[in-house]
């Protein structure tokens, strides 16, 4: 298990390990406006929901690769869907803006 942010979606707890090249290389561009902080997880469901569900889905699957995307589907939900980003990127190393609007380090 590759450690990382945990989060409850539906019924199940998923260790949420930083994200890999594969998701960052389909989704560099909404990954980088992710990591500049300038975009809200509700916004960001309305104008890139496929990226954004496939980033979420391909860095569970380092973790649970028997999860499927239908599986995920019926996990996520617009309750979870922000603590969903926010484990994707605290993996990552990136935490919750600050009151300035930067996205803040990962607390060792």
């Amino acid at each position: 298990m590759i450690p990382g942010k945990e989060v409850k979606l539906g019924d199940r707890t998923f260790t949420m390990p930083p994200i890999p090249f594969l998701a960052l290389k389909k989704h560099k561009a909404l990954l980088a406006r992710m990591i500049q902080g300038d975009v809200d997880p509700v916004k960001l469901f309305e104008t890139d929901f496929d990226g954004l569900f496939d980033c979420v889905y391909l860095t569970l699957k380092r973790n649970y690769p028997a999860l499927t995307e239908e599986e995920l589907g019926a996990l996520m939900d617009l309750a979870n869907l922000k603590d969903a980003i926010g484990a994707m990127m605290g993996g990552a190393g990136f935490e919750e803006k600050s009151a300035s609007g930067e996205p803040q380090p990962a607390k060792s």
